[in-house]
């Protein structure tokens, strides 16, 4: 029984540390210029067919407290951003959304900058459903275990 009550208590501090972490992703506003946007693609094989997925090449300059700092969004952190026009059954997807073809260099963008280290940055682009359904997934699970393992613990004593 203490076992089992162990790991309600793992499971709920795993789900509700993934559901903070979600959170803090987000971090410190700012605006950025645009110095440079190409788009690359990236070919996922599958059963029949394959998926082209197609991310953003963005290099772009920001100003926080009188300090310039630049980002840019490369191949290897682009993983995040891809976006395929069909589906892993090779329907058209509905749902994406290829934010960066409407930026032009010189542009103002949003980006996040990480609060400790302000040359830790990435862009702020539209949240897809499937991401914030997850994180309230998350939520959910990490206090359903938290209770399971509450009430485990008042039956037992």
């Amino acid at each position: 029984m203490k076992l089992l009550a162990g790991v309600l208590l793992l499971f709920s501090i795993l789900f509700l540390a993934l559901y903070f972490s979600r959170l803090q992703r987000k971090g410190v506003g700012t605006i950025a210029h645009v110095l440079n946007i190409d788009e690359g693609t990236l070919e996922a094989p599958q059963q029949y067919h394959n998926i082209i997925y197609y991310y953003p090449l963005i290099s772009y300059q920001y100003e926080i407290d009188g300090n310039r700092y630049y980002g840019s969004v490369t191949r290897r952190g682009a993983r995040k951003y891809r976006v395929a026009h069909t589906d892993p059954y090779g329907f058209e997807n509905h749902d994406s959304h290829f934010f960066w073809r409407q930026i032009k260099v010189g542009d103002k963008i949003n980006v996040y900058y990480a609060s400790k280290n302000n040359r830790n940055s990435w862009l702020a682009h539209k949240t897809t459903k499937t991401y914030k359904s997850e994180t309230r997934a998350f939520l959910v699970l990490g206090l359903v275990f938290l209770m399971a393992f509450i009430i485990m613990l008042y039956e037992v004593g």
